[in-house]
């Protein structure tokens, strides 16, 4: 029989404190068992059948990312649990489709194609924001996350989609994500979930919103207008084997799980940067005078997606609060790093918060510093707020000029104050604030 050579093992007494724990907060959990066994360390969970690696070690993730990523697979986490909500779309499968499926995506997020998007982001930025009266509280996280939902909206459809659509299926995709998340952190629930009918309400739910989508396309299909959006995109778009277009069924996979993928997680960033720069006013002022120096051009597409010290800010943020603050893989056959060595089957976690805040890779780690991350032609190879190889998320350009965007305009246009002193991240499928209550007030500007 083969013997694998695993990395330090959590003892059972941690264990069973690990799986009390992870039901409320990993990012408790997983820095203890790092503090006690190291960088990696390796969880045996018998009952459920779970052989799991985590690691903050930037060189394991490397090799499992991208070094040796052939050899590894996405968890049933995204190609079943979620994918049974959102279709099999780039998020959610796998394999030789996937390539297929993400070559034929790729180009409608390319840097030349974003850029005309600003303008979307620009008025939908202002939208928000004039629907909040002044001195009064509102949520920042929630805000954030309309904001980011509304904007991707009108970069896939266009008008097609009036607001009352848009609100209704923003409502839908969360509640499915909710019911995710305790699919997830609450696996012994399940068998009450199926049979009290919890799941099959939500993909109901679902299915109603792929409806709604397959009217769109096929109204879009039948109209001679022009129109200047994904969708128009993604169907004059062909394969590169086929010459073919692709199906309406799989767009509309992909459509929805570019909604899910394209509001969320900018959403979540937006808030942290909120937050911590509420914290650090010198940082804001030197955001304000990076806008004054720029003048007319603040909003040029061409300053929004090249280096500045508000995008240092934006990245420090992400580097604090990484909104995919793990990424989980499969092996799919045996494997080796360094003195490690395990069988097909382990799962490895890669856990992006925790290397983000090791002090061996960055100097004053717990700090926010935005001058670390300004003037550097290429990012460090420890900082991956958007993954790594070929599964790197592919909407990065997207969500940094919409982030910049938002900040810049946020901080040109408006004073926030945060009322919520101390923010905690809540860890489920990405991280969240668990709450962020703001007040604004707004300038004197003509942007």
């Amino acid at each position: 029989m083969k013997t694998y050579n695993y990395p330090p093992k959590v003892s059972n007494a941690d264990i069973a404190y690990n799986l009390l724990m992870l039901k409320a907060d990993p990012l408790l959990v997983y820095p203890k068992n790092i503090k006690k066994y190291g960088a990696t360390f390796y969880l045996n969970l018998p009952l459920f059948k779970y052989k799991i690696i985590v690691t903050q070690d930037p060189n394991f993730i490397e090799h499992v990312l991208q070094k040796n990523q052939r050899n590894y697979s996405k968890s049933p986490l995204q190609t079943e649990s979620l994918a049974k909500y959102v279709g099999k779309g780039i998020l959610t499968n796998d394999g030789e489709d996937w390539k297929r499926q993400r070559k034929f995506i790729q180009p409608s997020f390319n840097k030349g194609v974003i850029e005309n998007f600003s303008n979307i982001m620009l008025q939908e930025i202002k939208k928000a924001f004039d629907k909040i009266p002044e001195n009064t509280s509102f949520d920042i996280y929630e805000t954030m996350n309309g904001l980011t939902f509304r904007i991707i909206a009108k970069c896939l459809f266009g008008d097609a989609l009036n607001d009352e659509q848009v609100n209704e299926i923003s409502a839908r995709i969360t509640s499915a994500q909710n019911m995710l998340v305790k699919e997830f952190r609450k696996p012994y629930y399940n068998w009450w979930y199926n049979f009290s009918g919890a799941i099959k309400d939500e993909i109901k739910k679902t299915e109603e919103i792929r409806q709604i989508f397959k009217e769109l396309i096929l109204a879009r299909k039948e109209s001679v207008e022009k129109h200047d959006d994904m969708l128009n995109m993604l169907l004059e778009a062909r394969y590169e084997d086929n010459h073919e277009p692709m199906s309406n069924e799989r767009l509309v996979d992909e459509l929805i799980i570019i909604f899910v993928a394209g509001h969320e997680t900018t959403g979540i960033a937006l808030s942290w940067i909120i937050y911590l720069l509420s914290k650090h006013p010198d940082a804001i002022e030197k955001i304000k005078e990076e806008n004054q120096l720029m003048g007319e051009d603040i909003f040029k597409t061409e300053n929004l997606i090249k280096p500045s010290f508000t995008m240092a800010c934006v990245n420090e943020a992400m580097r604090l609060y990484p909104p995919a603050w793990a990424i989980d893989r499969i092996a799919k056959e045996d494997d080796a790093f360094g003195n490690f060595s395990w069988e097909k089957g382990a799962i490895i976690i890669a856990y992006i918060h925790g290397m983000h805040r090791n002090p061996h890779n960055w100097a004053d780690a717990e700090l926010f510093k935005p001058e670390r991350l300004m003037g550097l032609k290429k990012l460090p190879d420890n900082f991956l707020p958007f993954g790594a190889g070929p599964r790197m998320c592919i909407g990065n350009h997207f969500a940094m000029m919409e982030m910049v965007l938002t900040i810049r305009w946020i901080f040109n246009n408006v004073d926030i104050e945060v009322l919520t002193k101390n923010v905690e991240p809540i860890a489920l499928v990405t991280l969240r604030p668990d709450k962020i209550t703001g007040r604004l007030q707004k300038l004197d500007t003509k942007h």
